[in-house]
């Protein structure tokens, strides 16, 4: 194995500038690998942005230590979803060789992505560029030589992935061979971009984290706050977190001395400050001689930024450096629900910044590249552009530019002082959309009356009326609204738009389906597991669309494809924005994710709307507030949330151990879904139940329901880690589950043996386990 020796003259002054003022976070890291070398190990996380200079502390931090084996690697986006290529990254030197033939070999397979751009990434040096790691911390950062007899792949190569069962025992012997490497020499693993780590690598990860303080092996990771992950929480849970914070403006002029070997010359300390504290941003300002090629530098260094997020950062840079959402919806000519996508992605990864209701760049360096990536035709006709109305009288007009608080003060100001008809009727309609938002539908219904004896309102408000009916529970009525909306011409499209949706929240989605929009129709054909038709549907919607159906369809989408985090990210805007329809399911999808804090925000947003049991029923997995919500459905209730308030209730029974309880829920919820033809929603639940040791068929074997023989398979692999010793945590890693369904499991087989702590359960498991498991 390779043994970390860098001399100083490797190193050069440079490199040490590169850190200058994290001497703390420097000092920490060092700590940690001479707590090693003694014998005690530990786990280490570098948090920061890109170029907050998280790969040259690495570099520095191990650079002299030769009492410790330091195996290095670097994780990149490619291999996300290549089982294990993240750890073997970590073994291409000569001498790591032997592991990983060894693992390759296991494998069938060698997990390769792009090698040719890892190594010359590897080996870049000097100065990373904007919002990206510097070379990682490999020997010298040199690319390593390919391990004598065995291939590299063809730059841009991948290969399929191998077969899940040889994954998990090749992840099984790294962990075993870098517990062995590390009783005979202290060991340290550096992992660096642990954000694009694949599934499999990050598991080993914690593994090793769990024993790690008992042996000589520190785990010195590197990771970005973004993309968020739900596996990295974990990681983050058992490790000293050292988080690299913007440099204050001192430290700032220091690195820049420190690189230029003098004090800054007065023009180059006047733009320090545009740096915004990032050490990357720093290095470029003070080293760059073009600016041009410094700004396209830094413009690439936000790449990790989604398309439409940097789209939306462009043109707020036509707008004061300190702008609001309003602002950017009139200029962009898209309403403020729009732009909360964009928007939240930006603050997350700290490309934005609140400054209470206003947002401004955090880094005007970026701001300044951002800007300048924008043709100059295209900036001068946006500037010169008309912008949307703005008349502070006109009611419907704020409320269409959604400025909903003044629209709503201005249609009360108009009724208390107009005497024109067509206004009244205006501000009528308008604070029936207010009231709607504020979910009063009885009297939003009251207030259309107004506005339904104005020719130029009434077709819309007909519609409007249906829809309010249909939310109601009078079908007849609401269909009648729709009737006489038909006769008028121009409302036609909409009165089929309402029409399809009644048809859908009534069950009837074949014929929704005849007259739907696109929205809808993704929807339902997302639930009907139809992909490839419900792709097409929403391929078809503009990519901005923000209707509660729209919303649902794409979030729906994200989830089936395995990314509940995606879909979580989706449907999040609609908890400030108050769509009750939609509280449920940010609950569910935030539990999911292990995103409590949201949930908890979708809960506070519920009070007071008719999602507010449901929301809390799920936040608590309390069965009894479930059940509370179903007495609130009649027997015209609306089918499909009919059916999810079920599963819902299934899985808290479940979690309960209301385990017969909980498998009358399924099948009521199942047969539903089977008569909407929900094949998705049937399968959705069967797996969250399924995870919780409930089945709707019956099975063969006869279980009884207390004793030994009670225990189904899962919950007598729990019993035999139980009496291991181990915890629920690392029960949940060893089996693949989370840590609440192992704490289920726990409580389930305690019910079913009749006893009160696990080492009742120990000593009943040592009876019945054969010798060794």
């Amino acid at each position: 194995m390779a043994v970390w020796n860098s001399t100083e003259a490797e190193q050069g002054a440079p490199l040490f500038a590169r850190v200058d003022g994290r001497a703390a976070e420097l000092d920490r890291v060092r700590q940690a690998i001479r707590a090693t070398a003694a014998g005690r190990g530990g786990v280490v996380l570098l948090e920061g942005e890109p170029g907050a200079g998280k790969s040259l502390l690495l570099t520095e931090a191990l650079a002299g230590y030769s009492g410790c084996l330091i195996l290095t690697g670097t994780a990149v986006e490619a291999g996300r979803d290549l089982p294990l290529s993240a750890l073997l990254d970590c073994f291409r030197t000569p001498e790591a060789a032997g592991l990983r033939s060894e693992l390759t070999t296991l494998l069938g397979t060698t997990p390769s992505y792009a090698p040719g751009l890892h190594a010359e990434r590897r080996a870049a040096g000097g100065a990373p560029a904007a919002g990206a790691p510097a070379a990682g911390p490999a020997a010298g950062g040199s690319a390593p030589e390919p391990a004598p007899g065995f291939p590299d792949d063809a730059p841009g190569a991948v290969q399929d992935a191998p077969d899940p069962s040889l994954v998990s025992a090749a992840a099984q012997r790294i962990t075993e061979r870098l517990l062995e490497l590390a009783d005979r020499t202290p060991l340290v693993l550096v992992l660096d971009d642990l954000q694009w780590a694949d599934a499999a690598s990050l598991l080993v990860w914690a593994r090793l984290a769990r024993t790690a303080p008992h042996h000589p092996l520190l785990l010195l990771g590197a990771r970005r706050p973004f993309p968020r992950r739900t596996e990295l929480h974990a990681l983050a849970d058992a490790a000293d977190v050292i988080t690299l914070e913007p440099l204050a403006p001192e430290e700032a002029v220091r690195l820049a001395t420190a690189l230029l070997g003098g004090p800054p010359a007065p023009s180059l300390r006047r733009e320090l400050p545009l740096a915004g504290g990032n050490p990357g941003y720093i290095r470029q300002t003070a080293l760059a001689e073009d600016t041009p090629e410094l700004l396209r530098t830094v413009a690439r260094g936000l790449d990790f930024l989604g398309p439409e997020a940097l789209d939306t950062l462009r043109l707020a840079t036509l707008l004061d450096k300190s702008f609001t959402a309003t602002a950017l919806a009139e200029l962009t000519g898209r309403n403020a629900a729009a732009l909360l996508p964009p928007l939240e992605e930006a603050l997350a990864a700290g490309v934005l910044a609140e400054r209470g209701e206003r947002l401004e760049f955090r880094v005007p360096l970026a701001r300044r590249a951002l800007a300048a990536g924008l043709p100059a035709p295209i900036r001068h006709a946006l500037t010169t552009a008309e912008q949307p109305r703005q008349t502070e009288s006109d009611p419907l007009g704020l409320w269409e530019q959604g400025r909903y608080t003044e629209a709503e003060t201005a249609a009360r100001e108009a009724l208390a002082r107009s005497e024109d008809p067509l206004a009244e009727a205006t501000a009528q309609y308008v604070l029936h959309l207010a009231l709607v938002r504020r979910h009063r539908p009885v009297e939003a219904l009251a207030a259309l009356d107004g506005a339904l004896e104005q020719e130029r309102l009434r077709a819309r408000a007909l519609v409007d009326r249906a829809r309010l009916l249909g939310q109601l529970g009078r079908p007849a009525e609401a269909r009648e609204a729709l009737r006489a909306a038909r006769a008028l011409a121009q409302q036609t499209s909409a009165a089929e738009s309402v029409a399809a949706e009644l048809d859908f929240w009534a069950g009837d989605w074949d014929a929704a389906l005849t007259r739907a929009e696109d929205d809808l129709a993704a929807l339902i054909l997302g639930h009907r597991d139809q992909q490839e038709r419900a792709g097409t549907r929403l391929a078809a919607l503009n990519g901005s669309a923000t209707s509660t159906f729209a919303l649902l369809a794409k979030a729906l989408r994200a989830e089936r494809q395995g990314h509940p985090e995606a879909a979580l990210a989706v449907l999040l805007p609609a908890v400030d924005e108050g769509r009750a329809q939609l509280l449920s399911e940010v609950v569910r999808l935030a539990l999911l994710t292990s995103d409590s804090p949201s949930a908890r925000r979708a809960v506070d947003a519920a009070v007071g709307t008719p999602a507010e049991v449901h929301c809390r029923g799920v936040f608590e997995q309390d069965p009894e507030a479930l059940r509370e919500a179903l007495t609130e459905h009649g027997p015209g209730s609306r089918p499909l949330p009919l059916g999810q308030l079920h599963e819902d209730l299934a899985v808290a029974e479940a979690w309960r151990g209301e385990l017969d309880a909980a498998r009358v829920s399924l099948s009521r919820a199942v047969d539903i879904y089977a008569r909407l033809g929900a094949s998705w929603d049937v399968a959705r639940a069967e797996a969250r139940l399924r995870s919780l040791g409930i089945r709707r068929t019956k099975r063969g074997t006869g279980r009884p329901a207390t004793g030994w023989e009670a225990l189904t398979p899962t919950e007598i692999k729990v019993a035999q880690l139980v009496t291991e010793g181990r915890s629920n945590p690392e029960i949940a890693a060893e089996l693949f589950l989370s840590p609440r369904t192992v704490q289920t499991h726990v409580s389930h087989i305690l019910g079913k043996l009749g006893m009160r702590s696990r080492t009742e359960v120990a000593r009943e498991a040592a009876r019945h386990l054969p010798v060794g498991g």
